[in-house]
């Protein structure tokens, strides 16, 4: 018989006789078929192909024989599919080599033997192939493949390699239950999968372009929704995918990855120097120590993100550094290569469809990389206008704080900070601050993290201070307070309501720049005496809550007006006026998320009898600690101690690196806990 005419058989015919029917002898001397290929396989009306998706089998297997039946049902509907699509393969490719068909053949026919094992397994059983739903979808993703190379990417190395996962939980499952003969099927089926993956491998090593590594070429030989994370399954098998020729290095690659397997992603990534995209727009070249600490963080929004989401990165993050992150129990997302040197930023291949664009601030230069993707995103959120930059401009934090409502707990007025336009405005500043005892600092008005700011202790420092002013046409002047503590509110814009999701506490070094965020409740690690103020001295137990509600009701017609959507934060101070304790409760404003978002979202990550930071570890932090470099200080870096509870692991003690120290060059940002808030904060030791 001919290949061709076995296959159409296959194909077409409508009973389970036509899909495991087995000719005695092949030849394939005609393999140009010219028929029509049909829409979809032939089946009677007791083989129904379901246009329903399809729900994922369960991982424990039942005690009832019906339901174990009924597990083994939609295992023997995914051989039925492949037997189809391997008959499909051989009409649609007459073309191709004859050693490649003469592989489909033999695993066509490994197929319709599975197909048999199952049917006479869910017999015994009590089930019969059809009294459930024989979900279509291997038939949807498959049937239209235009070429040879992209039916192994999908079968082979997708769909069969996710069943050496598959069955190898499986027949350690129905072995462990006692059903040695559901076992021995699916040791079967995975020994032939072995095979049949490792045909895939071989012929899609040779289509494949050389400069490219085996798993990008996989990765972008899909057909979207589908994505390379289809090609494992829970209990990642390292053996079984050596068996079949996978390489070392494309094994670790599919161990570690993510992805959606069907659900638009979130875009997330991070832009750090937002303030001034907002402040110079499309123009803005950040300067070559800003890009190297951009490029240093650029994995950090991995915190917000789930496995069906993507991070744009500028360079892939090592797998090294993947598995560690992995270890301690955290869910990667996708990492996808996109440049940020060109503006818009070309859209990166492979993020496929869209659900909304997650950066670390919006500004016109987000703006414009949102336009990009606006055709294939539900959600861009892209909006952008004077109103929504006016947000980052300091001057309009000052004008908000002027403007609060009055309440008893808040710092008098003539310690607000003021906007100076020339040097005599700032001099008249420090003198009035300083007859109330008080140093003053000052700030660019677009500026973020401790950034360009000057603490006035002399003549000298002019020369800065215009700098400041030539640059942006005003600055921002505060009085140095005695701050007892700083807090971060965590606030979000949703449904043109600005509300708080958290509050929390963060620390800076002397000269302002961010150093913690302390993960846990807002009073975590303060003196008694700070932490009954926040209680209202037992008078207003919901003190600091309250006076955070003020404040986000208060700037809410501004964030609601200019459009902004998504997390935004307020920096408060707590402070000590005339030996009294006082709030200085709006001294920033930042309209994106802030490292007090990180801290928030990590609460799930850390033990509960731990106490833990969020750090930023900067050079000058190793070079103190006397260590020549990142990597150094890493590689030095003892194991992480985690808590398993309730199927997750949390951290307990130790250090994990949320951005990667083997290629940092300026900043590394850790999760830090111990026994102790001290000790969490000298992650270096």
């Amino acid at each position: 018989m001919e290949v061709s005419a076995f296959a159409e058989r296959v194909l077409v015919g409508p009973t389970l006789a036509d899909k495991l029917f087995e000719p005695t002898e092949l030849t394939d001397e005609a393999p140009l078929w010219n028929g029509s290929l049909p829409t979809v396989p032939g089946r009677s009306a007791a083989l129904p192909l379901s246009h329903a998706a399809g729900g994922g089998a369960p991982l424990q297997v039942p005690d009832d024989d019906r339901e174990r039946g009924a597990l083994l049902h939609a295992f023997a509907n995914h051989e039925l599919l492949a037997t189809e699509l391997l008959a499909l393969a051989l009409l649609r490719f007459g073309e191709a080599p004859a050693a490649f068909r003469r592989g489909l053949v033999q695993t066509l026919r490994e197929e319709q033997r599975h197909l048999s094992l199952y049917l006479v397994r869910m017999r015994a059983l009590g089930v019969e192939l059809g009294e459930r739903p024989l979900s279509g979808f291997f038939w949807r993703a498959m049937s239209q493949l235009p070429t040879p190379s992209a039916f192994v990417a999908h079968l082979s190395l997708t769909f069969e390699q996710a069943n050496l996962d598959f069955a190898t939980h499986y027949a350690r499952a129905f072995a462990a239950m006692g059903d040695r003969e559901s076992a021995a099927v699916l040791q079967t089926v995975l020994d032939d999968e072995i095979g049949h993956v490792a045909f895939g491998v071989r012929w899609f090593e040779r289509w494949r372009e050389d400069d490219v590594p085996l798993f990008d070429a996989h990765k972008d030989a899909l057909r979207p929704p589908l994505q390379v994370v289809r090609a494992k399954a829970a209990g990642f098998e390292v053996e079984p995918r050596r068996a079949a020729g996978l390489s070392p290095a494309y094994i670790e690659r599919l161990r570690v990855c993510s992805g959606s397997r069907g659900r638009p992603a979130r875009v997330h990534w991070f832009n750090g120097a937002v303030e001034q995209e907002v402040e110079h727009g499309l123009r803005y070249t950040p300067t070559k120590s800003t890009q190297t600490t951009i490029s240093d963080m650029e994995t950090l929004p991995l915190v917000f993100a789930s496995s069906s989401d993507v991070v744009l990165v500028r360079r892939r993050p090592r797998v090294a550094f993947l598995d560690a992150l992995a270890e301690a129990g955290f869910t990667l997302p996708r990492f996808e290569v996109a440049s940020i040197e060109r503006s818009p930023w070309p859209a990166p291949r492979r993020v496929g469809a869209i659900e909304s664009m997650q950066p670390w601030g919006r500004s016109p230069r987000t703006h414009a990389f949102c336009a990009v993707a606006n055709a294939r995103a539900t959600d861009t959120g892209a909006g952008w206008n004077e109103r929504a930059a006016a947000l980052y401009d300091k001057r309009t934090m000052v004008r908000l704080a002027a403007s609060l409502p009055a309440d008893p707990c808040w710092s008098d007025a003539r310690r607000d900070a003021r906007v100076a336009t020339h040097w005599e405005g700032v001099v008249s500043a420090r003198e009035d601050f300083g007859s109330l005892g008080h140093g003053v600092r000052v700030k660019p008005v677009f500026g973020a993290s401790g950034r360009g700011h000057v603490v006035l202790r002399s003549e000298a420092d002019r020369g800065a201070v215009e700098a400041l002013l030539r640059k942006s046409g005003a600055v921002v002047v505060e009085p140095e307070l005695d701050v007892v503590a700083e807090f971060s509110l965590r606030l979000r814009v949703v449904r043109e309501r600005v509300r708080v999701e958290d509050i929390g506490r963060c620390i800076s070094t002397p000269r302002g720049q961010f150093a913690h965020a302390v993960i846990g409740a807002a009073d975590w690690g303060l003196p008694p005496e700070v932490r009954r103020w926040l209680r209202g001295d037992g008078h207003d137990p919901r003190r600091l809550e309250r006076m955070a509600s003020t404040v986000a009701e208060h700037i809410e017609p501004e964030v609601v007006a200019a459009g902004v959507g998504g997390p935004l934060g307020v920096d408060a101070l707590l402070v000590r006026v005339d030996g009294a304790l006082r709030l200085r409760p709006l001294v920033d404003l930042n309209p994106r998320r802030t490292m007090g978002h990180v801290a928030s979202r990590l609460r799930e990550r850390v033990a509960r009898r731990a106490s833990a930071v969020v750090s930023v570890v900067t050079r000058s932090d190793l070079a103190a600690a006397g260590f020549s470099s990142f990597c150094a200080w890493s590689d030095a870096l003892p194991s992480a101690h985690l808590e398993e509870r309730e199927g997750a692991r949390r951290l307990l003690r130790g250090v994990v690196p949320l951005t990667d120290p083997a290629t940092a060059g300026n900043v590394v940002v850790v999760l830090s806990a111990a026994d102790s808030l001290a000790e969490a904060m000298h992650p270096v030791g």
